[in-house]
């Protein structure tokens, strides 16, 4: 029962994307008209090959992989955050330093705004 992925079915969902920031899952289903389930399916196989990832900004979103991590302000580590930059206070103005957490740094990122 198992059905292989078409590969037009990803590079629909990959056209829909570069269109979007981001987009949830039913939002792709809609916009391409495919059943919910494959677009499920072909969202996880995208992410499987490093295409696109997954955005957990208080809900799951998808968005186009970016190739250069620097470019977009994330990387895997800290490093490019300022140590005593104002901008690393948190919501309730905590200086969290080096560790600020991911979420804070990815939601500054897409929305523009300093938390």
């Amino acid at each position: 029962m198992t059905e292989e992925i078409s590969e037009e079915l990803k590079q629909k969902v990959l056209d829909y994307l570069g269109t979007v920031s981001k987009a949830k899952n039913r939002d792709v289903a809609r916009a391409i008209e495919v059943d919910k389930a494959l677009v499920d399916k072909a969202i996880s196989a995208l992410a499987k090959e490093d295409k696109i990832e997954y955005l957990y900004l208080g809900t799951s979103d998808v968005t186009l992989k970016k190739e250069n991590p620097v470019e977009t302000g994330l990387s895997n580590s800290y490093e490019n955050t300022p140590v005593n930059d104002s901008s690393a206070a948190g919501p309730v103005g905590q200086d969290y330093g080096r560790h600020r957490p991911l979420r804070c740094i990815e939601k500054e990122r897409i929305t523009g705004q300093t938390l």
